[in-house]
């Protein structure tokens, strides 16, 4: 078990690890800032040679940097020609499992090359939009769907930041009609400043560089410090900028479209979008960027790694964010929803739908009435989740000060949960929940770890937490909040 996986990471991981058992090809649906890439890196550090397909440098950059077990492939370096690319193919088809990183893109034109250079080798993908804006399906490459987490979990769990969304000056239709060109800057300079004075960091978004570079001249002009990005600029010229702007250098970045992939800097707290979006799956992406949270622990983190590269702090960069901001001025959320609200995804050519959202202020209902299913559904996996990380942080403390193994089993009987023992698994045996074998020691490689109830009852660690009702779990996690402070 991981020391850091969250409780839908484990969940996802396992099904992931399931479907590549049966020879399937999954892809993986997050939302930004879920953790995608550590969720896949807890698939990768258990295979042998594992390989992972990126499109750009700058996905490739971060690949490398954090999941060091794992050899990283340009797209376009596979699939060039010469006896280089030859070798490197080579390679590629040693490896053991292969991840691909934005993985809506593969039913694209230089993508389908990739198809006969996988073959058979276990494959699986990570994305926050399962859906292309040309309309092409993506069950031409992946077979099946792993919805992580959805919002709603997400921000009820504190791993995603409530997002207020400022509308429109002008209607859509009256832009249209009076051929009135969206203000953002505008909007952005009476709604982006903080109680003491200073600006909230913020992306700039529009259709092409000029209309962006016509938008920084007059943010200069207020004193406001920003730079573009662009195709054109450099990788280290770009790197440069991201981290003047994670150290709080800058208050704001311009872009057309370089920003929307790739780009995670968690201080991002308000996007003025002047441009309209052709799919859901683009949308969703840009207001992925200012959803992560930046609290006391993403502050200590980014101190210390830009420090490492001797760049200090601005005091700017030492406020945590509370809520992000979208300037909405092109009245993207009539079509697309809000940034936070729930969607379903699919493999088809609209592979992200809305879910309904519940009205503000809601009639009044008889409290003795059950909850419609999926609103009982989500806080049943929020509350899961909860138990899952509580139990997660238990085996850390205990490693962390050298307890006994039985600690962690006395404290959740503490905490009113009786959990079977711990132990490595010896035989392939199934789950009694899923039903799904563990994976036994073969050798020298160790068993699964499992919890061990006696006899031939066996269950995932998360397996065990499913099986019990939101009663139980939600007193165990009021408990347990308490025991892991």
């Amino acid at each position: 078990m991981s020391e850091r996986a969250r409780g839908y990471q484990v969940r996802c991981d396992r099904e992931t690890e399931r479907l590549l058992g049966i020879g399937r090809r999954p892809l993986v649906v997050m939302p930004t800032g879920a953790g995608k890439t550590y969720t896949a890196r807890m698939r990768l550090k258990e295979a042998r040679r594992p390989s992972a397909v990126t499109h750009t440098r700058t996905l490739r950059d971060q690949t490398i940097e954090n999941i060091p077990e794992c050899e990283v492939f340009m797209l376009q370096a596979l699939i060039a020609k010469g006896p280089k690319a030859a070798a490197r193919r080579d390679r590629f088809r040693k490896s053991g499992l292969i991840w691909v990183d934005e993985a809506h893109h593969p039913v694209g034109n230089k993508w389908i090359e990739l198809l006969p250079i996988i073959g058979d080798t276990a494959c699986f993908g990570s994305t926050a939009t399962s859906q292309r804006s040309d309309g092409k399906p993506l069950d031409s490459f992946w077979t099946d769907i792993i919805v992580g987490a959805q919002y709603s979990e997400l921000l009820a769990l504190g791993h995603l930041c409530p997002c207020d969304v400022a509308e429109p000056e002008v209607s859509r239709k009256k832009q249209r009609e009076q051929k009135v060109r969206p203000d953002g800057v505008h909007s952005y300079l009476t709604q982006g400043r903080r109680e003491d004075g200073s600006w909230r960091p913020a992306i700039h978004t529009d259709q092409t560089i000029v209309q962006c570079e016509a938008a920084l001249a007059r943010y200069r002009e207020h004193g406001i410090r920003c730079a573009l990005v662009c195709a054109d600029t450099g990788d280290t010229a770009r790197q440069d900028i991201f981290d003047q702007y994670s150290a709080g250098h800058l208050d704001l970045l311009a872009s057309p479209m370089a920003l929307a992939e790739g780009f995670d800097s968690p201080r991002a707290e308000v996007l003025v979008s002047q441009r309209t979006f052709a799919g859901m799956g683009a949308f969703i992406q840009w207001c992925g960027r200012i959803l992560r949270p930046y609290g006391e622990r993403e502050i200590a983190k980014w101190t210390e790694k830009l420090g490492r590269k001797g760049i200090a702090m601005h005091p700017s960069a030492l406020v945590a964010k509370r809520r992000a901001l979208f300037i909405d001025t092109t009245d993207a959320c009539s079509i697309h929803g809000k940034p936070t609200q729930d969607r379903r995804y699919s493999l088809e050519g609209k592979g992200i739908e809305l879910e309904e959202e519940p009205e503000e202020k809601p009639k009044p209902v008889d409290r003795g009435a059950p909850m419609p299913p999926r609103e009982i559904e989500v806080a049943y996996r929020i509350i899961q989740d909860k138990v899952v990380e509580h139990y997660l942080k238990l085996e850390q403390m205990a490693k962390a000060k050298n307890y006994r193994p039985g600690w962690v089993y006395y404290t959740m009987r503490e905490a009113g949960i009786d959990p079977p023992r711990e132990r490595e698994a010896l035989y392939p045996t199934p789950c009694e929940h899923c039903r799904v074998r563990v994976a036994a020691r073969n050798g020298n490689t160790p068993g699964q770890t499992i919890l061990w109830a006696g006899g031939h009852m066996v269950y995932h660690p998360e397996c065990f937490f499913r099986s019990l009702d939101a009663k139980t779990l939600s007193h165990a996690n009021n408990r347990l909040e308490q025991l892991t402070q």
